[in-house]
């Protein structure tokens, strides 16, 4: 029912999903999650820097053929979340995703993290990074888990949620925390080069008293490349987005 809460079964995530006789190949279903560790006493300095969950496969099912399908898991957008009213149609009760379903870009996010699950997948441990800037200590962190099959036919999985009445087959969340508080990029944005010139950046992280940090970030652009020392190597004109981040924490600048 595209009405229907399940807060208290297993998560279905695919194609052809269903229970005994409302099992048909144009259903989908979707599972979604919230990890909150507020209540955990930390350091009053602490920053989210990562995250991971671990889910155990209950079952696979498949129609039509089904050979495989991938697990994706992105960041919820869409706010309020109560997890146990949200449905097809709502995020809570009397709001409305903006179309049924969720739509991408609106109701949710990038994906974090995907994997493949086959039939062999069965019983198995799936670890998702669910690392992204908006990662937060203080709140609830919510996200959906969107399967698709590959190929032919239509293919679903069943994970075990908290609701599993065997504590060691209930998903497991790895949070790592740090006292980086902040990234800085330099140069910053406003800088120019032409196709021939590469542009070299640093990156500088503090704590949230300003004292300056020591450790090495992960660069990323959305045009040309950037190597691991922060060394852009420019391709197509335009203004683009150059980012360092450790782990959740990010700074970004446009070139």
């Amino acid at each position: 029912s595209l009405s229907a809460s399940h807060p208290d079964e297993d998560i279905l995530v695919g194609q052809g999903c269903g229970n005994g006789a409302g099992i048909m190949f144009m259903h989908e279903c979707r599972g979604m999650f919230t990890v909150d560790i507020s209540d955990i006493p930390l350091p009053t300095d602490s920053n989210a820097h990562s995250a991971s969950i671990r889910f155990i496969v209950s079952n696979i099912n498949v129609l039509n053929g089904g050979m495989g399908m991938t697990l994706s898991v992105h960041p919820l957008l869409t706010l309020p979340f109560n997890p146990q009213a949200s449905n097809w149609n709502a995020s809570s009760a009397g709001n409305m995703w903006s179309t049924s379903g969720l739509q991408p870009g609106i109701d949710y996010g990038p994906a974090l993290d995907t994997i493949s699950i086959s039939m062999m997948s069965m019983g198995q441990e799936l670890w998702l990074d669910l690392t992204y800037p908006g990662l937060d200590l203080s709140t609830a962190n919510h996200f959906i888990l969107i399967g698709t099959t590959v190929g032919i036919g239509q293919m679903y999985a069943e994970l075990h949620s908290s609701e599993a009445s065997v504590e060691q087959i209930r998903p497991l969340v790895l949070f790592n925390y740090t006292n980086v508080d902040s990234v800085v990029i330099n140069p910053g944005t406003g800088i120019s080069t032409d196709a021939d010139t590469n542009v070299s950046f640093t990156h500088t992280l503090y704590d949230l008293a300003g004292g300056l940090l020591s450790q090495s970030v992960d660069w990323s652009s959305d045009n040309g490349s950037i190597d691991s020392n922060g060394l852009f190597t420019p391709h197509t004109v335009g203004i683009w987005d150059i980012s360092a981040c450790f782990g959740a924490i990010c700074d970004t600048v446009q070139i």
